[in-house]
């Protein structure tokens, strides 16, 4: 790697074992795409042992817990699908909504801005009340506590499920016994004169003081408090922008628009907000790398381990905090009648009249969805093949399986492999869990969601290793890190 970095090389990679097409010769690689990376093995089970015999025991260990997470799903879909639907059909027989849309009940309700908004009638809301039963209804209280439940019950499961596969594959001693230090951490102490004996190998390593390590701790600190502010501005932005369009709509002589200004602006805001997430998502990976690098880990676990920290803690006030806004803090500091709170000039947004949870719904579901359509299809999948066709057409380069080319020249021709190889995508599981949990309630259909992308993601990641990317060096881990506590 250290070369790598210098220059002194292009590319370090074992091969893969032959072609991966059907009509190739036989061979492991192609055995995993027939029986595993193949889309019509959707419904069928992963070939585990394959995957650890070709790829090692950390990556077959991603699809262990990315395949036991999808099983878990299933039951999880099934019930949010049935709360949903029990929230569609039961719309009709509603005591509240039938009295609410009833227009012999002359309820008058105080006009909803400041300046040519008149007085109206609560019947007006009956539309927006009955969507929002969908969602609010009495089977919600039971899907927040199952959903609770079924958390608590996979992570247990998982756990059983862990030490199996570690018993199984000899992983349950290794973290301990055998895991050696980062190239890039001895490259970089090479010159260091302060050197330890490793009480495991008995051999000299160089190692970074305590001394050393405190200023370096408390400046990354720094940065990832400096770097929380920016995501926190970011919401406050965006709730000054639903301020200033919700009174803007309300101008607006075209009596749709007029009516549904809440609406509108909760979609275009929550559109927004996923721009805003997706480019600060950018930011935040290339900062996180670069504090990481500057602490100096010695082994690979603890190096990942702190990745994995900052992105996510970063990443979780990214995703979370507009979601937390709407769910927590919008229409509870509006004021009364006569005495209007106001920001920025403008005044504070109200819940509409059936509550705040089917704009909740709204912004779950486009960021949710957005950033899975986003990152799976865009990013993972359709960049990289146009980037490679792209650089295949500028440089005259030929496609993998050209007959005249050896194996090296056909596998250097293929994407190269990132730089922590698997922590994108246990990021992204992570931060689905946290949609699930978290706020589920809001969205019955995030497990079913969740459910339908991660079948595609096992498939999309098993064609991504096989097909487009070199052969990683095979690598061994006790466990999937600190993703399990995240």
């Amino acid at each position: 790697m250290k070369m790598m970095s210098d220059g002194a090389y292009e590319g370090a990679y074992p091969l893969h074992d032959g072609a991966w097409k059907v009509s190739a010769e036989p061979n492991k690689r192609q055995l995993l795409y027939t029986h595993w990376a193949y889309w019509r093995n959707v419904g069928k089970m992963q070939p585990l042992d394959n995957i650890r015999d070709y790829f090692g025991e950390k990556i077959a260990l991603y699809f262990t817990w990315l395949g036991f997470y999808t099983f878990m799903l299933v039951p999880a879909a099934i019930v949010g699908l049935v709360v949903f639907l029990y929230g569609c059909f039961t719309i009709p027989n509603n005591i509240f909504i039938q009295e609410l849309c009833d227009k012999k009940n002359n309820f008058t309700m105080c006009p909803l801005c400041d300046l040519r908004c008149p007085y109206w009638q609560l019947h007006k809301s009956c539309y927006h009340v009955s969507v929002s039963h969908i969602i609010d209804n009495g089977a919600t209280v039971f899907f927040a506590l199952f959903m609770a439940m079924w958390s608590t019950l996979f992570l247990e499961f998982w756990k059983r499920q862990q030490v199996s596969v570690q018993y199984k594959w000899n992983l349950t001693n290794f973290e301990l016994e055998e895991e050696p230090p980062r190239p890039e951490y001895i490259a970089r102490l090479a010159t260091s004169n302060h050197v330890k004996v490793n009480r495991i190998t008995g051999t000299k390593e160089p190692y970074v003081p305590l001394v050393t390590r405190i200023p370096v701790f408390l400046a990354s600190f720094s940065t990832m408090i400096f770097l929380v502010f920016v995501a926190l501005v970011a919401v406050v932005g965006v709730i000054a922008y639903r301020a200033a369009a919700v009174s803007a709509l309300y101008l607006q002589d075209n009596e749709k628009i007029y009516k549904n200004a809440s609406m509108v602006t909760s979609a275009t805001a929550a559109c927004i907000n996923l721009l805003i997430i997706l480019v600060l998502n950018v930011v935040y990976q290339r900062v996180a790398v670069i504090l990481t690098d500057f602490e100096s880990h010695r082994t690979q676990t603890d190096y990942d381990d702190s990745l994995t920290f900052k992105l996510y803690a970063l990443q979780f006030v990214n995703y979370y905090a507009s979601i937390f806004y709407i769910a927590f803090f919008k229409g509870r500091f509006v004021g009364r009648p006569g005495a209007y709170r106001t920001i920025f000039g403008a005044r504070q947004e109200e819940c509409p009249a059936g509550g705040c949870l089917i704009e909740l719904f709204i912004q779950l579901a486009i960021i949710m969805v957005g950033k899975q359509l986003i990152q799976n299809n865009l990013v993972e999948v359709i960049l990289p093949i146009v980037k490679k066709k792209v650089m295949q057409w500028i440089k005259k380069e030929p496609n993998e399986g050209h007959c005249g080319e050896s194996a090296w020249k056909k596998d250097y021709h293929l994407q190269p492999l990132q730089q922590n190889l698997l922590f994108h995508e246990y990021l992204e599981m992570c931060l689905q869990f946290g949609f699930l949990t978290i706020f589920v309630s809001a969205f019955p259909l995030a497990p079913l969601f969740a459910l339908l992308n991660n079948i595609m993601e096992i498939r999309l990641d098993a064609s991504k290793f096989v097909r487009q990317q070199r052969r990683p060096v095979p690598d061994r881990a006790q466990d999937i890190g600190i993703t399990m506590h995240s």
